[in-house]
């Protein structure tokens, strides 16, 4: 969400140069961090984990981020990550969503977990039937790219699970929170603006009790419930463009 629309941003000034870069990362981090840059092409060839003492380089291109204010960047430079991560799965971009919803679990999160996970998924399997309950780090990345890419519904608790939902175009997301009401500033907004940026559109149901921190939380069941059924009877799970005034 921050640091790759800003290697977009940079990208035709490299390119124009003839550079290829060797990009800078935090220790432990290329592995994950290399699967995003490599489906950028040429500017994913160079990985390097960023240790004190032990990189030297004769030029460093440094990128300011983006924007003020807010969280997140421009949408030509996610749209254009979209693409590539699209096309490094093979995705193809006329055919519209017609897999199965996705349950994107933080069970295996080590803050902030749903409690009540199970439960949460029984009442999206009643009204969906079938759900595919997905571990990100158990599925490989192309995978996760072509499943969400054909996926009408993503459900799941904030978290960065959700930042998949730019594989997808054309589908709804649901985002369980924490909280009474709506937040208007910070990053549990940035999961819907990242759908609303991506082609997709999102919906925030709230839990009525109070943030957990880093803690693990529960999301009423039978308030899941009636506000699922809800969304099924006004036909909120379909995925609708946004409106621009």
């Amino acid at each position: 969400m921050q640091h790759l629309p800003r290697l977009m941003a940079a990208r035709a000034f490299l390119e124009s140069r003839g550079v290829k870069p060797a990009i800078l990362v935090p220790p432990g981090h290329e592995k994950w961090q290399g699967r995003y840059l490599r489906t950028l092409g040429s500017l994913g060839e160079s990985v390097i984990p960023c240790r004190k003492g032990t990189v030297s380089v004769e030029q460093l291109h440094y990128v300011p981020m983006l924007w003020k204010e807010g969280f997140l960047g421009p949408p030509l430079y996610y749209q254009q990550m979209q693409a590539s991560f699209r096309s490094f799965a093979g995705v193809d971009d006329a055919a519209p969503p017609s897999g199965r919803p996705i349950f994107v679990t933080r069970q295996d999160a080590p803050t902030r977990r749903l409690i009540n996970e199970a439960e949460i998924i029984e009442i999206c399997r009643r009204q969906f039937g079938d759900i595919d309950v997905m571990s990100l780090p158990k599925v490989p990345f192309a995978e996760q790219i072509r499943r969400f890419a054909d996926a009408p519904l993503v459900i799941g608790p904030q978290g960065q699970g959700m930042t998949n939902i730019i594989f997808s175009r054309q589908t709804r997301m649901l985002i369980l929170e924490a909280g009474e009401s709506p937040i208007t500033y910070g990053w549990v907004n940035s999961y819907r603006d990242f759908a609303l940026m991506t082609g997709n559109s999102a919906l925030r149901l709230f839990s009525g009790l109070p943030w957990p921190n880093d803690g693990d939380w529960a999301f009423p069941s039978e308030l899941f419930a009636k506000q699922l059924q809800r969304i099924v009877s006004l036909g909120f799970h379909l995925h609708r463009p946004a409106v621009v005034r």
